[in-house]
């Protein structure tokens, strides 16, 4: 699980207080633009409209 790993080691470092949810969609807006959708099904979430 590379995501994870990258995410913990960027929350170590900065010593972010965050949810690792939040930083993990910080960390991928920095390197792709997503959309809202985009972002929900890169977490693996399911949208509560559908």
């Amino acid at each position: 699980m590379e995501k994870y790993n990258v995410v913990r080691a960027f929350m170590n470092i900065t010593k972010a207080p965050a949810e690792e949810n939040r930083v993990t969609v910080v960390l991928a807006l920095r390197r792709w633009e997503l959309g809202v959708s985009e972002i929900i099904a890169f977490l693996g979430f399911q949208p509560d409209w559908e």
